[in-house]
């Protein structure tokens, strides 16, 4: 059957479709006829769309008609005809694919569930609908397959399933892939709906995990990283900002030229911290070099801030003479101080004038 209309519609030439509007009409390629004319006979229509080494990408498949339109027409029974053809071996998968997004409807759930299990490519079509929770087994059994070879990546519309049923023991398969992750950096995207007290300390896991695979890894995981107030991330971008034109590029990951990677890490640092999103990279060096060793992560705000700067304040001995400096800590009777020339001093409580014993004692309880 397949071989008979295969040389039928290779010895045809097109012919002419009615028209879709007045004055127009459309050639009806030979691959479009055997389908239109065959519909019921699946193996005839993969038969023929093996053969081919191409098929048009403009064709009437991607616009909707004739193919799509014509199995619109008969509602589920054409939907199970199309699923028919989403197996291994089917080289044109896309084409199929698509009209099953156009054409899929809740009448559909039975044949969907069913075939989403041999085709993760119908899992957005599950998600639309929101039926990911009738296969709840089927996602639980996917992301232990990929927990078995982390090598291996896992494909988005998993995760985001996963995310979206809310399940306990869902979400922590899913931070245990994304410690074990070649890239978590690409899984974080799907996972940031997931409750920040669980993703945090999954995020200083890998950042920990990243710095030990060295330069790569740390550097490529450091923008999230950063993001969640991990200590040291955000100087990590600083480090990057810093670096000559020709080693950005070396980084994996990284496909833009070295102005625009530059500039992204800018605007990246601008919305995570306090600075203005005004600085050009030279100004914005410059402020964190101001300000170093003074940024702390405001967890309230999700932001980096700059410490406040520590007044110096003048000390008075019993005796009368004074000292300019700054409270650093006491521990029992010894009050340890720094002057602005850096310089640290120990003094002892008892050589303190009364106003100064008080003051340790406010700042130190």
């Amino acid at each position: 059957m397949a071989t008979a209309l295969l040389a039928l519609c290779l010895s045809a030439g097109p012919v002419t479709a009615a028209p879709e509007t007045a004055g127009e009409s459309r050639q009806v390629e030979p691959w479009e006829r055997i389908v239109l004319e065959n519909p019921e006979d699946a193996r005839s229509v993969r038969g023929y769309f093996r053969s081919l080494s191409s098929i048009p990408v403009d064709g009437p498949l991607w616009s909707g008609h004739p193919l799509v339109g014509k199995y619109a027409e008969a509602g589920p029974d054409n939907m199970a005809r199309l699923l028919a053809f989403l197996d291994a071996d089917f080289p044109h998968n896309h084409f199929v694919l698509w009209a099953v997004r156009q054409l899929a409807g809740r009448e559909h759930k039975d044949l969907l569930l069913r075939a989403v299990a041999e085709n993760e490519e119908l899992m957005p079509v599950v998600l639309r609908f929101g039926w990911q929770r009738e296969i709840r087994d089927l996602i639980e059994r996917r992301l232990r397959q990929a927990a078995m070879r982390p090598a291996d990546p896992l494909n988005r519309v998993w995760i985001e399933a996963a995310v979206s049923l809310e399940d306990p023991d869902l979400h922590q398969i899913l931070l245990n892939l994304f410690r074990q992750s070649q890239a978590p950096e690409r899984m974080m995207a799907s996972l940031r709906q997931l409750p920040p007290e669980l993703l945090r300390p999954a995020v200083e896991d890998v950042w920990l995990n990243a710095a030990r695979r060295g330069e790569s890894g740390r550097r490529a995981f450091a923008p999230v990283a950063a993001e969640w107030g991990v200590p040291g991330a955000f100087e990590e971008l600083f480090a990057m900002l810093r670096e000559p034109p020709e080693k950005l590029m070396r980084h994996p990951g990284i496909h833009t030229g070295p102005e625009e990677r530059r500039e992204n890490l800018r605007v990246l640092i601008t919305r995570i911290s306090e600075a203005s999103p005004g600085l050009t990279v030279g100004e914005l060096l410059s402020w964190h070099e101001v300000n170093q060793g003074e940024f702390f992560y405001d967890a309230s705000r999700r932001l980096w801030s700059v410490r406040e700067p520590v007044i110096p304040r003048s000390w008075t001995s019993r005796d009368g003479r004074t000292l300019e400096a700054v409270l650093v800590g006491a521990r029992g009777p010894h009050v340890t101080v720094r002057r602005e020339d850096g310089r640290v001093i120990v003094l002892h409580m008892d050589n303190l004038s009364p106003a100064d014993r008080e003051y340790v004692r406010r700042q130190t309880r």
